[in-house]
Parts: structure tokens; sequence; C-alpha cells
């Protein structure tokens, strides 16, 4: 089986191997032994970067294998893998704040429904029973002072499901890539709450 390596490790370099390569619908893939690329999927992009001196154009889910769409074809054989390390800390940061703006709508008994960790395009939905949501400014201080406290992430299965949190707060179960602690999110900005019949979506992003 195909290994998550971004599962378990913050290296945005390591050696892996092409199992296979080829070429469809005019665009060549790779499929490897073991990868550090995060695919495009479970709300956030997919990372960058550069199989040896190939740009990887892509990164898909396919069933239970990982495609990385490059730019030429690659022959079967040992490789080095390097992930684009500014854009795989972009969305590490807006995936961890998504966690915390998840928590802290759980706290206002909201339950989160989906969400989207997209630079300039980040949101989580929420389903609301009884609570009214609060003002943006005050779900932004809420979710900054939970940030200032700078928990470490914590990793686990449970059930079979990779679950992701930070010290002692939920943690929810997630595929994606997350920072090591929360300082390094930055500060979160909450650019509007919409509440529309039972959802509530709040939109933001990180400075």
């Amino acid at each position: 089986m195909q290994q998550r390596l971004y599962y378990l490790s913050d290296e945005t370099e390591c050696d892996s191997a092409i199992v296979s390569s080829g070429e469809q619908d005019g665009r060549f893939f790779a499929i490897l032994a073991a990868t550090l690329f995060h695919p495009r999927g479970g709300g956030q992009l997919a990372d960058g970067g550069w199989i040896d001196d190939c740009k990887v154009l892509s990164v898909e889910s396919l069933g239970e294998a990982i495609l990385h769409v490059t730019e030429r074809l690659l022959p079967p054989g040992p490789v080095r893998l390097r992930v684009d390390a500014d854009k795989r800390a972009l969305h590490s940061r807006l995936h961890s704040a998504g966690h915390l703006i998840g928590t802290v709508g759980i706290d206002l008994g909201l339950r989160p429904d989906k969400a989207q960790h997209w630079p300039e395009a980040s949101r989580v939905v929420f389903r609301m029973e009884e609570t009214a949501p609060p003002e943006a400014g005050e779900w932004e201080g809420k979710a900054n002072h939970i940030v200032a406290q700078n928990l470490p992430r914590q990793c686990g299965i449970q059930d079979g499901a990779r679950m992701v949190g930070f010290g002692s707060l939920p943690a929810f179960p997630c595929g994606g890539t997350h920072v090591r602690s929360l300082a390094d999110i930055g500060r979160i900005r909450i650019l509007s709450v919409k509440t529309k019949k039972d959802t509530v979506t709040v939109n933001y992003d990180i400075l």
C-alpha cells in the first residue's frame, strides 16, 4: 500500500521511488511507493513541488492511490521528492485555523458540517440548532485566544480514522496537513459570519 508520509511527517523533502508511470488523456502521471505530497481533497488544495527536477502539476486521489501529475513522463525507479514548502505552510496554517474555528463553533452549540481551507476562499459551515452565532469580532477573539495558548498538534488513529487535534482540544477526523503548534497559524481574521436557515457560514483568512 502506498505510504502517505505527510500523515506523520512535516518534512518537505525525502527519497522515494516511482513504482509506475504513464500517460492518460494527454497527462503524465507517476505513482510513488511513498509520498510527501498531499492530494487535493478533504477541503485542502494539493501540494506543489518537484519529483527530481520535474515539476508536479497536480496531486490527485484515485481510490487508494495518489496520482502525481507531472510535466513530463518519468520512468520507474528511485527519485527525490521536494514539496513546495511555502505552499505547504500556507495550506497547513489555513487548515489548522479551520479546526480552531470548528472548536469555537462547538463551544457555541453549533455542529460543524463541512469546510474549505483554500487561500482567499476559506470557510467553515455549521448546522445551527437553537443557539444564535456571535458576531465576527467575538468569534475572532475566541479563535485567537486559543491560538495564543500555542498548543501542540496531536495526531492519532481512532476507529481506523486519523484524528487531528491540538493539546486537549477536541480532535477531528482529518487527512490534511497542519501546523506543529498553534502559534504557527499567525492571526485568524474572521471576514464574515452568515446565517441562512439552519446553517452558519464563517468565512476566514490568516495574517
